[in-house]
Protein backbone atom coordinates (compact mmCIF):
# COMPACT_ATOMS: atom_id res chain seq x y z
CA UNK A 1 0.00 0.00 0.00
CA UNK A 2 1.08 3.49 -1.01
CA UNK A 3 1.89 4.16 3.14
CA UNK A 4 4.71 6.93 4.58
CA UNK A 5 5.21 7.61 8.38
CA UNK A 6 5.31 11.16 8.63
CA UNK A 7 7.02 12.63 11.39
CA UNK A 8 6.80 16.11 12.40
CA UNK A 9 7.23 18.98 14.83
CA UNK A 10 3.91 21.52 15.38
CA UNK A 11 3.22 24.18 17.77
CA UNK A 12 0.73 26.38 18.75
CA UNK A 13 1.65 30.27 18.03
CA UNK A 14 -0.57 32.96 18.42
CA UNK A 15 -0.30 34.41 15.18
CA UNK A 16 1.35 33.40 11.75
CA UNK A 17 3.20 36.53 11.97
CA UNK A 18 4.89 35.09 15.34
CA UNK A 19 4.97 31.84 13.76
CA UNK A 20 7.21 33.27 10.73
CA UNK A 21 9.05 35.10 12.85
CA UNK A 22 10.02 31.87 15.41
CA UNK A 23 10.44 29.71 12.14
CA UNK A 24 13.47 32.18 10.68
CA UNK A 25 15.19 32.18 14.17
CA UNK A 26 15.12 28.37 14.41
CA UNK A 27 16.35 27.85 11.14
CA UNK A 28 19.25 30.48 11.53
CA UNK A 29 20.18 29.15 14.52
CA UNK A 30 20.44 25.98 12.94
CA UNK A 31 22.03 26.82 10.24
CA UNK A 32 19.13 25.68 8.06
CA UNK A 33 19.05 27.29 4.61
CA UNK A 34 14.98 27.99 3.84
CA UNK A 35 13.96 28.91 0.71
CA UNK A 36 11.62 31.56 -0.15
CA UNK A 37 7.61 31.08 0.73
CA UNK A 38 5.25 29.15 -1.16
CA UNK A 39 1.56 30.70 -0.28
CA UNK A 40 -1.70 28.69 -0.58
CA UNK A 41 -5.10 28.86 0.65
CA UNK A 42 -6.63 25.32 1.26
CA UNK A 43 -9.69 23.94 2.12
CA UNK A 44 -9.74 20.65 3.95
CA UNK A 45 -13.38 18.72 4.13
CA UNK A 46 -13.53 15.80 6.65
CA UNK A 47 -15.36 12.45 6.57
CA UNK A 48 -16.36 9.78 8.87
CA UNK A 49 -19.25 7.46 8.69
CA UNK A 50 -22.41 8.58 10.82
CA UNK A 51 -21.13 6.11 14.02
CA UNK A 52 -17.83 7.39 13.86
CA UNK A 53 -16.45 4.32 12.50
CA UNK A 54 -13.53 6.31 11.52
CA UNK A 55 -12.61 8.30 14.61
CA UNK A 56 -12.96 4.58 16.64
CA UNK A 57 -10.08 3.75 14.89
CA UNK A 58 -8.12 7.16 15.34
CA UNK A 59 -8.39 7.59 11.47
CA UNK A 60 -8.60 11.24 9.91
CA UNK A 61 -10.58 11.28 6.23
CA UNK A 62 -10.18 14.14 4.34
CA UNK A 63 -10.19 15.68 1.15
CA UNK A 64 -7.93 19.07 0.29
CA UNK A 65 -6.60 21.41 -1.93
CA UNK A 66 -7.35 24.50 -4.07
CA UNK A 67 -11.19 24.87 -3.27
CA UNK A 68 -11.14 27.02 -6.69
CA UNK A 69 -9.87 23.43 -8.53
CA UNK A 70 -11.76 20.33 -9.17
CA UNK A 71 -9.01 18.16 -8.40
CA UNK A 72 -8.41 17.34 -4.64
CA UNK A 73 -5.63 15.23 -2.60
CA UNK A 74 -7.15 12.71 -0.38
CA UNK A 75 -5.64 11.23 2.94
CA UNK A 76 -6.51 8.75 4.82
CA UNK A 77 -4.09 9.70 8.88
CA UNK A 78 -4.05 6.85 11.34
CA UNK A 79 -2.10 5.86 14.24
CA UNK A 80 -0.88 8.95 15.38
CA UNK A 81 1.07 9.40 18.53
CA UNK A 82 2.80 12.90 20.50
CA UNK A 83 5.51 13.02 22.52
CA UNK A 84 5.77 16.80 23.46
CA UNK A 85 5.88 18.44 20.12
CA UNK A 86 7.02 15.26 18.09
CA UNK A 87 4.30 13.60 16.09
CA UNK A 88 3.89 10.86 13.92
CA UNK A 89 1.58 9.53 11.72
CA UNK A 90 0.59 6.51 9.61
CA UNK A 91 -0.30 8.30 5.87
CA UNK A 92 -2.41 7.04 2.31
CA UNK A 93 -2.99 9.26 -0.06
CA UNK A 94 -3.95 9.49 -3.14
CA UNK A 95 -4.94 12.45 -5.95
CA UNK A 96 -8.70 12.76 -6.95
CA UNK A 97 -11.58 15.14 -7.33
CA UNK A 98 -13.54 16.22 -4.99
CA UNK A 99 -17.04 14.79 -5.60
CA UNK A 100 -15.68 11.22 -5.91
CA UNK A 101 -13.65 9.16 -3.18
CA UNK A 102 -10.77 7.62 -5.05
CA UNK A 103 -11.64 3.32 -5.73
CA UNK A 104 -8.94 2.49 -2.78
CA UNK A 105 -10.63 4.28 -0.45
CA UNK A 106 -13.63 3.86 -1.70
CA UNK A 107 -13.28 0.04 -1.14
CA UNK A 108 -12.13 0.58 2.45
CA UNK A 109 -14.58 2.57 3.81
CA UNK A 110 -17.49 0.69 1.98
CA UNK A 111 -18.71 -0.73 4.80
CA UNK A 112 -19.20 2.19 7.81
CA UNK A 113 -22.77 3.09 6.45
CA UNK A 114 -23.94 6.87 5.26
CA UNK A 115 -20.53 9.42 4.58
CA UNK A 116 -21.07 12.54 7.02
CA UNK A 117 -19.02 15.94 6.34
CA UNK A 118 -17.81 16.05 10.34
CA UNK A 119 -15.47 19.12 9.77
CA UNK A 120 -14.31 22.06 7.35
CA UNK A 121 -11.25 23.74 8.01
CA UNK A 122 -9.26 27.00 5.58
CA UNK A 123 -5.96 27.88 5.91
CA UNK A 124 -3.31 29.93 4.16
CA UNK A 125 -0.46 28.26 4.49
CA UNK A 126 3.28 29.17 3.92
CA UNK A 127 5.61 26.63 3.04
CA UNK A 128 9.43 26.87 3.48
CA UNK A 129 11.85 24.08 2.05
CA UNK A 130 15.26 23.87 3.83
CA UNK A 131 18.40 22.71 3.87
CA UNK A 132 20.98 21.45 5.88
CA UNK A 133 24.00 19.28 4.47
CA UNK A 134 22.24 16.27 3.14
CA UNK A 135 19.55 16.40 5.36
CA UNK A 136 15.59 18.29 4.17
CA UNK A 137 12.99 19.93 6.17
CA UNK A 138 9.45 21.22 4.99
CA UNK A 139 8.62 24.38 7.59
CA UNK A 140 5.00 25.30 7.47
CA UNK A 141 3.10 28.57 8.93
CA UNK A 142 -0.53 27.80 9.15
CA UNK A 143 -3.74 30.20 9.69
CA UNK A 144 -6.06 27.86 10.48
CA UNK A 145 -10.10 28.97 10.39
CA UNK A 146 -12.50 26.22 11.05
CA UNK A 147 -15.51 26.93 9.53
CA UNK A 148 -17.65 23.50 10.70
CA UNK A 149 -18.37 21.99 12.82
CA UNK A 150 -17.42 25.29 14.95
CA UNK A 151 -15.90 28.68 13.74
CA UNK A 152 -12.81 29.68 15.42
CA UNK A 153 -9.26 29.71 14.37
CA UNK A 154 -5.55 29.15 15.06
CA UNK A 155 -2.42 29.33 13.78
CA UNK A 156 0.81 26.62 14.44
CA UNK A 157 3.86 26.12 12.80
CA UNK A 158 5.41 22.67 11.87
CA UNK A 159 8.50 21.32 10.77
CA UNK A 160 8.52 17.82 8.63
CA UNK A 161 11.92 15.53 8.53
CA UNK A 162 12.81 12.41 7.79
CA UNK A 163 16.06 13.21 9.45
CA UNK A 164 14.79 12.73 13.37
CA UNK A 165 18.49 13.94 14.65
CA UNK A 166 17.74 17.35 13.14
CA UNK A 167 13.80 17.33 14.30
CA UNK A 168 15.31 17.52 17.83
CA UNK A 169 18.14 20.26 16.86
CA UNK A 170 14.93 22.17 15.67
CA UNK A 171 12.86 21.64 18.95
CA UNK A 172 15.88 22.33 21.13
CA UNK A 173 16.54 25.81 19.11
CA UNK A 174 12.70 26.55 19.68
CA UNK A 175 13.11 25.79 23.36
CA UNK A 176 16.01 27.94 23.77
CA UNK A 177 14.82 31.53 21.76
CA UNK A 178 12.69 31.77 25.19
CA UNK A 179 9.59 32.14 23.73
CA UNK A 180 6.07 31.26 25.04
CA UNK A 181 5.07 28.45 22.85
CA UNK A 182 3.68 25.09 23.61
CA UNK A 183 3.17 21.94 21.55
CA UNK A 184 0.01 21.68 19.44
CA UNK A 185 -2.91 20.04 21.14
CA UNK A 186 -3.63 17.05 18.33
CA UNK A 187 -3.81 17.38 15.13
CA UNK A 188 -5.91 20.24 12.34
CA UNK A 189 -9.57 17.91 12.88
CA UNK A 190 -9.54 17.09 16.61
CA UNK A 191 -9.27 21.02 16.99
CA UNK A 192 -11.89 21.60 15.03
CA UNK A 193 -14.51 18.84 16.56
CA UNK A 194 -13.11 18.88 20.60
CA UNK A 195 -12.46 15.66 22.01
CA UNK A 196 -11.09 12.70 20.45
CA UNK A 197 -12.76 9.56 20.89
CA UNK A 198 -11.19 6.70 22.55
CA UNK A 199 -9.50 4.56 20.17
CA UNK A 200 -10.48 0.82 19.66
CA UNK A 201 -8.04 -1.61 18.59
CA UNK A 202 -10.64 -3.45 17.19
CA UNK A 203 -11.56 -0.73 14.44
CA UNK A 204 -8.25 -0.51 14.00
CA UNK A 205 -7.29 -4.01 12.84
CA UNK A 206 -11.05 -3.51 10.69
CA UNK A 207 -9.76 -0.39 9.12
CA UNK A 208 -6.25 -1.67 8.28
CA UNK A 209 -7.52 -5.15 6.61
CA UNK A 210 -9.77 -3.28 4.49
CA UNK A 211 -7.15 -0.80 3.47
CA UNK A 212 -5.48 -3.67 2.31
CA UNK A 213 -8.29 -5.08 0.76
CA UNK A 214 -8.84 -1.42 -1.05
CA UNK A 215 -5.47 -1.03 -2.24
CA UNK A 216 -5.15 -4.70 -3.11
CA UNK A 217 -8.27 -3.96 -6.23
CA UNK A 218 -11.34 -4.46 -4.17
CA UNK A 219 -14.14 -2.64 -5.55
CA UNK A 220 -17.27 -0.75 -4.32
CA UNK A 221 -18.61 1.10 -7.15
CA UNK A 222 -18.69 4.68 -7.43
CA UNK A 223 -18.81 6.72 -4.09
CA UNK A 224 -19.55 10.07 -3.93
CA UNK A 225 -18.42 13.06 -1.44
CA UNK A 226 -20.97 14.27 1.30
CA UNK A 227 -20.90 17.78 -0.59
CA UNK A 228 -21.77 16.47 -4.39
CA UNK A 229 -24.97 14.55 -3.42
Amino acid sequence: MPSRQEIELKFEVASAEEGEEILWAAAAAMGIRLDPPVTRVLLSRYIDGEAGSLAKAGAGFRARGNPDSASAIWTMKLAESQVGSRFSATEYELAGSWCEIPPEFAAAIAGIGELVEIARLSNRRATFDGKLGSSRVEAVVDSVSVEYPRVSTFAEIEFESTDGELLSGIAGAIAELGRKITPSRGHKLSRAIGDPVPVDPGAVRILLDALEQGFAGGSAGTIRSPWCR
